[in-house]
C-alpha cells in the first residue's frame, strides 16, 4: 500500500511538471521573422578602401524607408574594430522587394570580415537574415 501510494505521489508531482513545462513553452512568444535578408554581398579591398556591394530583400509585411545599412568590421578573434553605415539604393523598399546597396569605406587594413544590422529611419533596429559574418577579399 505505501509502495502505490508512493508511485501515485511521483506520477502526480512529474505531471505537474509536465504541465508546468508545457504552460510555460505556450507562453513563449515565437521568434520575430526576420525583416531583411542579405541575398549577395561582397566585400572587396582595393587601392581606394574596402568596396561593398550586394542585395537585400525586405521579408517583412511592413514597407521600410530609408533603411540604412550598418556594417560591422572585424578583426582576428572576432574583434569588432568599427561600424559604417550606407543606405540602400531605394527610399522605400515594400515588402518583397529587393534592393541594391554599394559603401566605400576606409580600410584601416585589420578587418578581416564584415557582418551587417540595419534600421529604419526612425533608427528602429531591424533583424537581418543571412548577416554574416563576410570574408572581405
Amino acid at each position: 500500500m505505501e509502495d502505490m501510494l508512493s508511485r501515485l505521489v511521483f506520477l502526480r508531482a512529474l505531471a505537474g511538471v509536465l504541465l508546468c513545462g508545457s504552460l510555460a513553452a505556450q507562453r513563449q512568444k515565437p521568434p520575430k521573422p526576420p525583416d531583411l535578408e542579405i541575398l549577395e554581398i561582397h566585400a572587396v579591398r582595393t587601392h581606394e578602401g574596402i568596396e561593398i556591394d550586394g542585395k537585400v530583400r525586405n521579408t517583412s509585411a511592413r514597407t521600410w524607408i530609408q533603411v540604412q545599412l550598418l556594417i560591422d568590421f572585424i578583426g582576428t578573434g572576432r574583434k569588432p574594430l568599427a561600424t559604417r553605415r550606407g543606405p540602400i539604393e531605394l527610399t522605400e523598399l515594400a515588402s518583397g522587394e529587393e534592393s541594391e546597396f554599394r559603401l566605400r569605406v576606409p580600410d584601416n587594413g585589420k578587418a578581416i570580415d564584415i557582418a551587417v544590422n540595419a534600421e529604419d529611419v526612425d533608427k528602429r533596429d531591424l533583424t537581418v537574415r543571412n548577416a554574416g559574418p563576410f570574408r572581405i577579399e
